[in-house]
């Protein structure tokens, strides 16, 4: 009752305020399933660091001057498609938020395959009456399982639906199993 007003406490010794800036690294942009710095053309990609969102205005990613889609943007994390006709190689990575722009060199390898897992990390697979797999719901012999992955690489358009150009082979156990599709889900962008 009586004393001073309470003074803010000062930050440690070392330490700095200032305004808020869009940073990241480019070993913090990878692919959206494995989380590992591996990215392909058209896979799903997320980019980890610091302003990269706002509700004050859009944030945009531009890689090798081309538009990527920017599926969700948070402060933190990104979640974007890679260009589909991008060439492997060195590429600049610019993301521009309200908080300001810069710019990464991410590299880009013609495949980089990663299936993407569930909260309880078993694949997202799907058996092919549509429901979920699992133990107590396993795919019988014979039919159709159906995996979600990104980084399967460029698409050629052959009539309605996008096939992977590389070719994808799967093994389960150690045995090979007959790829029937593999490409981009339709209407699902980098979600192969």
């Amino acid at each position: 009752s009586g004393g001073a007003p309470p003074r803010p406490p000062r930050p440690p010794p070392g330490w700095e305020a200032g305004p808020l800036t869009v940073q990241f690294a480019a070993s913090a942009v990878v692919n959206a399933a494995s989380f590992k710095p591996d990215l392909s053309p058209g896979a799903l990609a997320s980019a980890f660091g610091s302003g990269l969102a706002s509700p004050a205005g859009e944030t945009t990613v531009e890689i090798a001057g081309q538009p990527a889609l920017v599926l969700a943007a948070l402060p933190f994390q990104l979640n974007f498609v890679l260009p589909n006709d991008l060439p492997p190689g060195s590429h600049p990575l610019t993301i521009r938020s309200p908080y300001g722009a810069t710019t990464q060199t991410i590299e880009i390898v013609p495949v980089s395959p990663a299936i993407f897992s569930l909260a309880n990390g078993r694949p997202a697979a799907v058996n092919q009456n549509g429901s979920l797999n699992a133990a107590d719901s396993p795919a019988t012999r014979g039919q159709v399982l159906v995996l979600y992955a990104t980084g399967l690489g460029a698409v050629q358009r052959r009539g309605n639906l996008d096939y992977a150009q590389a070719a994808v082979e799967a093994t389960l156990e150690g045995r090979p199993l007959v790829v029937q599709f593999a490409g981009l889900a339709p209407g699902f962008p980098g979600l192969y």
